[in-house]
């Protein structure tokens, strides 16, 4: 299986990824600046904002991470465990104060 067929069916189990969420405002961001608020976060906050940011900038920010991040990232993505609105609204609050 090729690393773009990993990130699709990773992104295909994102619960957040067709809907608008507390973190749309990175959408807007460069991948640059997604990673550096992201970069030392758990794998698991991370993985949430690559789920709501959409794939193609999801994919670029991934790419930022060291191969034993992004497979711990990928992995938690790839189990789609949902987190619900109100840990979105509290990443959201934290990252933004990074911004």
């Amino acid at each position: 299986m090729k690393k773009d067929d990993i990130w699709l069916l990773a992104f295909e189990n994102a619960p957040f990824a067709k809907k608008e969420t507390h973190l749309d405002f990175l959408k807007n961001q460069d991948s640059d600046v997604i990673y550096s608020i992201i970069s030392r976060e758990l794998p698991s906050v991370a993985a949430t904002v690559l789920f709501c940011i959409g794939r193609e900038k999801g994919k670029e920010v991934l790419e930022h991470f060291s191969s034993a991040q992004k497979k711990e990232i990928l992995k938690i993505m790839y189990l789609g465990n949902p987190v619900d609105d109100g840990i979105l609204k509290t990443i959201s609050s934290a990252l933004r104060l990074k911004i």
